[in-house]
């Protein structure tokens, strides 16, 4: 990941995030966009509880320490990489709805992803609060069937050692 002049300074990483009491599910977001970052803070607040991965080892640990949630993956971060991670991730927690974010290149490239489920749903740029609201809580009514935990925040963090699975380790990501 890039320096954190670009994170926005009430936008904190996960371990340090504070969680809505009122909030019914984990939102794990993989994105830098800061707009983006913005837009899902504000738009979510208050409604589910959202964590900022710092990379996708990050978003691996973050969803094994969750037990359940949602993962919402901007497709400019990872570009041709994002097919690739939703394998990975689809595979190894296949309970967990993925939500992405992108271009409609992107849409076309997780075509097949798409239409088999291992995207919950495709999110166009740009995005707008409410496009969001409705596609995280239709993403949480899904993974509704568990009560959300909070995800353990002492490994947690971008320094410490990564728990995921060693499949995730292999993509060639930003951390």
């Amino acid at each position: 990941m890039s320096s954190g002049a670009e994170r926005p300074a009430d936008f904190p990483p996960a371990a340090n995030q504070a969680v809505e009491a009122t909030a019914t599910a984990n939102v794990i977001v993989l994105a830098e966009d800061v707009t983006l970052l913005e837009l899902m803070k504000h738009s979510l607040e208050g409604r589910q509880r959202v964590w900022r991965a710092d990379g996708a080892l990050h978003a691996a640990d973050l969803l094994v320490a969750a037990h359940s949630g949602i993962l919402f993956i901007d497709a400019a971060l990872m570009g041709k990489e994002t097919p690739t991670l939703v394998d990975k991730l689809h595979e190894q927690f296949p309970d967990f709805p993925i939500v992405v974010s992108g271009r409609r290149d992107d849409e076309i490239e997780l075509g097949e992803r798409i239409s088999t489920g291992a995207v919950f749903r495709f999110l166009h740029k740009p995005v707008s609060a409410e496009r969001v609201r409705n596609f995280i809580d239709a993403a949480a009514r899904r993974s509704g069937e568990q009560p959300p935990r909070e995800p353990a925040t002492e490994n947690t963090s971008p320094s410490a050692p990564s728990r995921a699975i060693s499949a995730v380790r292999s993509i060639n990501l930003p951390r």
